[in-house]
């Protein structure tokens, strides 16, 4: 039976839990979180399952963490309204930090990341584990869904019919790759002039603060972007998906930069497998956004080194 551990019970993780309660078959669900406050949620939670026959729900069980197949991170503070998702990276850094080095995960591993700022969390947690522990994030699989929205609404399409990815990073540099945009199967700047699809992106940048002048958070759209990726992993056919993954060498190359960053990039999903699309073909405009999203990625994990803020300095100072 599959372990899939939930850490943070908050608005994003009670409604991941919800998700895969309903969703997921013959599968323990491990809920963990430091506030005691949360165990009448957990207990909602429950009440809720006993419909499920095949799922069977635990209680702040750390003697799970060992041996969970997949780790869903949804722990950390929350940046304030219309403050950059990268205000609250440090605290949320340490938070993560702290709760992985407590343990060894199991050999092959999936741990994904949900809290903000996903990308940067990322590249800081996966100096903690070796090769064998695979470290994902959500990344602009959201801003996809988003996008996809957008573009129904502009052109009076359902949602069903409009192909797209977003790419780079979950934030204001995210790169809409609209040459394999598709609107009923004709191409997006077919149906779109240049302008109009310049202003849907600045839309899609601004959808979690639109989201936000009236409700405490998002939440449905990200849990659903990770049960998304959950289903694409138990498919045999393959699902393209923007999943944010360490940057491959030949990304590198193409982008021009140095260090290891993750970045949400096209990924082939099925089986148990993720991995970057070969040769993935973009438009001169895509490549240079995404240059400029993964160079702003770097200069961020740049100046945290710089001033020595690195997952050893973290556990080692506090």
């Amino acid at each position: 039976m599959k372990i899939v551990t939930v850490v943070g019970l908050g608005n994003v993780g009670s409604t991941v839990v919800s998700l895969l309660i309903e969703h997921l078959d013959q599968a323990i669900i491990n809920v963990i979180d430091v506030d005691p406050n949360i165990e009448g949620s957990y207990l909602d939670l429950v009440h809720g399952s006993i419909a499920k026959n095949d799922i069977h729900l635990r209680y702040q069980d750390e003697s799970l963490l060992p041996e969970s197949d997949i780790i869903i991170y949804c722990a950390g503070i929350q940046n304030k309204h219309n403050e950059s998702r990268n205000s609250v990276a440090i605290p949320n850094i340490k938070t993560a930090l702290f709760f992985f080095q407590k343990f060894k995960p199991k050999k092959g591993v999936k741990i994904f990341i949900v809290s903000n700022p996903v990308d940067i969390i990322c590249s800081k947690l996966k100096s903690l584990f070796k090769e064998d522990t695979e470290v994902y994030s959500t990344g602009t699989l959201i801003d996809t869904l988003r996008y996809r929205y957008l573009l129904s609404e502009a052109t009076k399409t359902h949602h069903k019919l409009v192909e797209s990815l977003v790419i780079g990073e979950h934030g204001n540099s995210m790169a809409p790759i609209n040459s394999h945009t598709y609107i009923d199967n004709r191409p997006v700047v077919e149906l779109l002039s240049e302008q109009e699809l310049d202003d849907i992106r600045n839309e899609l940048i601004n959808c979690a603060s639109y989201i936000r002048r009236t409700a405490d958070s998002t939440k449905y759209a990200i849990a659903q972007s990770m049960l998304i990726i959950l289903h694409a992993l138990k498919n045999k056919q393959v699902s393209i998906l923007p999943i944010s993954i360490p940057i491959p060498e030949s990304y590198k190359t193409l982008l021009g930069i140095s260090e290891d960053i993750f970045i949400s990039l096209p990924c082939e999903v099925s089986e148990g497998n993720i991995s970057p699309v070969d040769r993935f073909e973009l438009q001169p405009k895509e490549l240079e956004m995404l240059k400029k999203s993964a160079m702003k990625m770097e200069s961020i994990v740049q100046d945290f080194n710089k001033h020595c803020i690195t997952s050893k300095t973290i556990l080692k100072n506090d």
